[in-house]
């Protein structure tokens, strides 16, 4: 069940993400390029890892899942700020 709301979110989050990344036309090209080549690589690296874990248990699954997480929230929280309030 976890999994499926994991998948199911991805759905929602992958369009926004990307149509907010590629919403400045100036730089949507060089945006759209670094969207690629960040999934393509942490696909390349995850993978094996995930797979060096062995097959006997999703343990290794869950704790990538996890830490991608936990990376995907400091990542937020450090870059992420308040917009300024107009007043």
């Amino acid at each position: 069940m976890a999994l499926f709301v994991i998948v199911a979110s991805l759905g929602l989050i992958a369009p926004n993400a990307t149509a907010l990344a590629l919403a400045n036309t100036r730089a949507a090209g060089s945006a759209a390029a670094m969207l690629g080549v960040v999934q393509l690589t942490i696909g390349a690296v995850a993978a094996p890892l995930v797979g060096l874990g062995g097959t006997a248990t999703a343990v290794p699954m869950a704790a990538a899942i996890a830490t991608f997480g936990i990376a995907t929230l400091v990542t937020f929280l450090v870059f992420c700020r308040p917009a300024p309030v107009a007043v």
